[in-house]
């Protein structure tokens, strides 16, 4: 969904990643005729992105996972385009004259953009309209709300805007009802970054239901049934599409991507897959819930590209037997089974991970936090504790030292450096060395 920001940002969004995938040592050439851009512009963008990851480095590491959230949420925050469509979202039927005045844009500026979005929204069958005001329609009213969950998910838009958004049209009731729901009950991929997007999922539909007062199929329905009407939606959802999983899940085996795969595992490849299945319901489009997916999927494409061209293989096979494209949630789907089984099904030598901070022991158990869930992966074969002194860590062959600072006196191969803020992206690549490190 980069395509919602202005091309010269979305460039240099890439631009980052770019860098970052190759160390700083990308071609300037290769990379100008990918994005289709002259030799002068890359040069600009190369030598800008190249300064911000000087400013964030951290620990000595220039381009780090920490740094490059850091320089794309800059360029996505410098996105007028973006904040025009928001605002369209959240406040719609206005004139013209409403948006520029919000956002100080002169007439050709505005005429430019609206064009740009209609253009962008009609990847998703989803129009921009003069109509009573500026108003956002499409063919049917739940895959507005869809395209606007993962709009507003994608971009992480504030939970307390939206919420905001809908105190100002009398939905306090509705915000209560929100807030007592069991996401549990519903789903049955229990993740926080599931319960997370259906946050959204509510809060978006409870939002259109005030300003269209329609909703499923042109049926009239008031704002207090929205949320009711929702969960009964995904609930039916959910359970045909697990019925069709588990009908038809003895013919994806076995598994292409994981011949070491263990049945007790089949549940987490049933639960992407149908998970999945209910998202392609919602909004039946090629998209990402999150550009830090988008862009591990092509880390991974880059580190393994056997893995990854197997994994292609099974979707394809997966969706000629489902009946559904699951090539439209590619990313999302490979970094869920890379992480959860292929990667950690295969037998792996005890080991013990000490974690050490130099910014001292409170940080160590943060970073212990973060990584900790790694270790559900490798069953019992992989102990995490952490470290102090450094006087206490041990040399031995069984020891693998997780530390922010590279320590002289250990081997170097036994030492992964993190960052003193562990994001997504750095655990997943944590959890493939330790997968080549601790293999039998």
């Amino acid at each position: 969904m980069l395509h919602f920001l202005e091309r010269q940002l979305e460039k240099k969004v890439k631009v980052a990643e770019y860098l970052y995938l190759n160390n700083g040592q990308a071609i300037e050439k290769r990379v100008a005729q990918e994005l289709g851009i002259s030799m002068s512009s890359i040069q600009q963008y190369f030598k800008e992105i190249d300064q911000l990851y000087q400013a964030y480095r951290t620990n000595g590491t220039v381009y780090n996972s920490h740094s490059l959230l850091k320089i794309t949420d800059g360029f996505v925050s410098q996105s007028i385009k973006m904040k025009l469509l928001k605002i369209i979202v959240y406040y719609p039927g206005q004139q013209s004259s409403f948006y520029k005045q919000s956002l100080n844009l002169s007439d050709a500026t505005f005429s430019r953009l609206v064009a740009q979005l209609r253009m962008d929204l009609s990847r998703y069958e989803i129009r921009l309209l003069i109509k009573n005001g500026y108003q956002i329609e499409g063919k049917e009213e739940l895959n507005i709300i869809g395209f606007f969950t993962h709009l507003a998910f994608f971009y992480k838009w504030s939970l307390s805007e939206l919420r905001e958004v809908i105190t100002k049209l009398g939905g306090e009731n509705e915000l209560k009802e929100i807030d007592q729901l069991s996401f549990d009950s519903i789903t049955v991929v229990h993740s926080k970054l599931e319960d997370h997007f259906l946050s959204y999922f509510f809060l978006v539909a409870v939002i259109r239901s005030y300003q269209k007062n329609t909703f499923f199929e042109k049926d009239k329905c008031y704002a207090e049934c929205v949320i009711t009407t929702l969960k009964a939606w995904l609930r039916e959802s959910y359970l045909e599409s697990i019925i069709k999983v588990e009908e038809k899940f003895d013919q994806l085996l076995p598994f292409s991507f994981a011949n070491h795969i263990h049945p007790k595992n089949y549940s987490q490849v049933k639960a992407i897959l149908v998970s999945t299945l209910v998202q392609l319901r919602l909004l039946p489009f090629r998209i990402s819930i999150s550009p830090r997916i988008q862009f591990f999927e092509n880390k991974f494409a880059q580190v393994s590209p056997e893995e990854f061209a197997t994994m292609r293989s099974f979707l394809y096979r997966a969706s000629r037997i489902l009946r559904a494209d699951l090539l439209k949630r590619q990313d999302n789907i490979s970094f869920f089974l890379i992480t959860n089984a292929e990667m950690y099904q295969k037998e792996f030598t005890p080991s013990i991970i000490q974690i050490y901070s130099s910014i001292g022991e409170k940080h160590a158990q943060y970073i212990l936090k973060k990584v900790q869930p790694l270790s559900a992966f490798f069953d019992d074969t992989l102990a995490m504790t952490c470290v102090s002194e450094r006087s206490e860590l041990m040399a031995d062959g069984k020891s693998v030292v997780l530390t922010t600072d590279l320590l002289p006196e250990l081997q170097v191969g036994r030492q992964y450096l993190v960052s003193d803020f562990v994001s997504l992206s750095e655990i997943v690549r944590m959890g493939i060395w330790l997968k080549e490190f601790l293999l039998l």
